[in-house]
């Protein structure tokens, strides 16, 4: 009924706590004919929706649009996971078309401090921040993803409190998987 495919591993991220890290080097994401097969495979098996992932979905954009092209024609409901950095107004005019459910995108604060430390590129907290303003603008049913670690925990009241004023719809807080990166992060682990 639901399925999440990661359909890239490309990042513009390197995010300490990653689950993909360990396997990025060396594994080829499927070549994008296969994956726009698959997308039509997914159309003819009824499947209801959709969790686009990656990587970073959007590092790929023009077969992440294609994909989602061929899936939202079949009547599939899509979720988009993001880090939020190549959401733009064009991207986001481009999701408008689709039959997108939700965009989630991964914020780590209410500040750039431990959201950039965390995930390995300054400006990233800003990206991610302006993605989310553009999403709620654009009338874009909004989530923010947050990894909860020993670093961003204790401010947690404040974040909620930013997520609100950003007009996000729903915030969802999550552990580290101890797989990949999460695996030399344990010291993170709040317990």
């Amino acid at each position: 009924i639901r399925l999440q495919w990661e359909i890239t591993n490309r990042c513009n991220l390197h995010c300490a706590f990653c689950y993909n890290s360990d396997d990025r080097a060396g594994h080829q994401a499927l070549a994008p004919e296969v994956s726009r097969s698959l997308a039509q495979q997914i159309v003819n098996t009824n499947v209801l929706e959709v969790v686009l992932t990656g990587g970073e979905i959007l590092a790929d954009w023009e077969l992440s649009r294609d994909v989602a092209r061929i899936l939202s024609g079949g009547g599939v409901g899509l979720h988009l996971i993001t880090n939020g950095w190549f959401l733009d107004d064009e991207k986001i005019q481009e999701m408008k078309n689709w039959n997108l459910l939700s965009v989630q995108v991964s914020i780590d604060g209410a500040d750039a401090t431990v959201h950039d430390e965390m995930r390995g590129r300054p400006g990233s907290w800003k990206r991610a921040v302006t993605g989310v303003r553009r999403l709620v603008e654009a009338g874009i049913f909004t989530v923010v993803g947050c990894v909860m670690t020993r670093r961003n925990w204790r401010s947690l009241e404040d974040f909620i409190e930013f997520c609100l004023l950003l007009g996000v719809r729903r915030l969802l807080i999550g552990d580290m998987l101890l797989v990949g990166g999460g695996a030399r992060c344990r010291s993170e682990l709040l317990l």
